[in-house]
Parts: structure tokens; C-alpha cells; sequence
């Protein structure tokens, strides 16, 4: 008897429509103005991110890893580690931009650095240098 109570909802959630995935970001590195980079690792979600942006003068700058969550229209960086942080990042063809970070985010910079509106350009990763990406060099890109 339960056979054939199950075996409707079994046909059922066979004819559902399939769940459409989210899009997402291209893998690979993308490098900013001056020495800012960012990258985008995995092809499946949650993808992993990390990013170096610096401060205008000098070597002070704001870094984080974690992972990037479908946000509304957009993505959210979310930083591994503690607090509420959750910074917007916009994709448009191979540019990835971050919108200005909350102030739960001003753990990840340093003096004189911040998270706002930074642009990053996609770069083919196989003919990217070691040398060009700041990332590289920490094993995380």
C-alpha cells in the first residue's frame, strides 16, 4: 500500500522542472589599477575569491579570501573569518567591480586602504606571470 502512495509523489518530482543554476563568475585571475588583484577559483559554487587592493601611496593595502555568494542581481564576497562582512561585486563581461564595502569590513585594510568601487579586468590565467600577480606569491591564486 505505500508503494502506491509513493509512487505518485515519485512521478511528480520526476516531471518538476530542473533547478536552474545561478551563473557564475569566470575563473581566473584579474588584475586592477597598479599592483590590485583579484581571482576567481572553482567552476562549481560556492566559488572561492581573494583579492589585494592598495591604498593609493604606498604599500598598505586591504586583502581578504573567502568565498563569492549570489547576492539579488549581483555577487557578495564574503570574507572567511568573523563579523558580518559582505562586500557587492558586479560582473559585467570581464569586469568585475566591487561596490563600496560596510564598515564591518575595515578589518581587511590597513591604514589609508579601502574597499570602494575598485575594477578588476579578467586576464587569460594560462599567459598571466607569477611575477604579475600579488597573489600568486601567498599560494592563493
Amino acid at each position: 500500500m505505500r508503494f502506491l502512495i509513493l509512487l505518485p509523489l515519485a512521478v511528480l518530482a520526476s516531471c518538476s522542472p530542473p533547478k536552474e543554476e545561478a551563473p557564475l563568475l569566470k575563473p581566473g585571475v584579474y588584475f586592477g589599477g597598479g599592483r590590485d588583484a583579484a581571482c576567481v577559483i572553482g567552476d562549481a559554487a560556492p566559488q572561492r575569491f581573494a583579492f589585494i587592493a592598495f591604498a593609493e601611496q604606498g604599500d598598505t593595502n586591504c586583502a581578504a579570501e573567502g568565498r563569492i555568494e549570489r547576492d539579488g542581481q549581483g555577487w557578495a564576497f564574503v570574507p572567511k573569518g568573523e563579523g558580518p562582512c559582505r562586500i557587492p561585486v558586479t560582473a559585467s563581461g570581464d569586469v568585475l567591480a566591487f561596490g563600496k564595502a560596510p564598515a564591518a569590513c575595515a578589518y581587511y585594510c590597513g591604514p589609508g586602504a579601502a574597499v570602494k568601487g575598485q575594477r578588476f579586468q579578467w586576464k587569460d590565467s594560462s599567459a598571466v606571470l607569477l611575477d604579475q600577480n600579488p597573489l600568486a606569491h601567498d599560494g592563493v591564486c
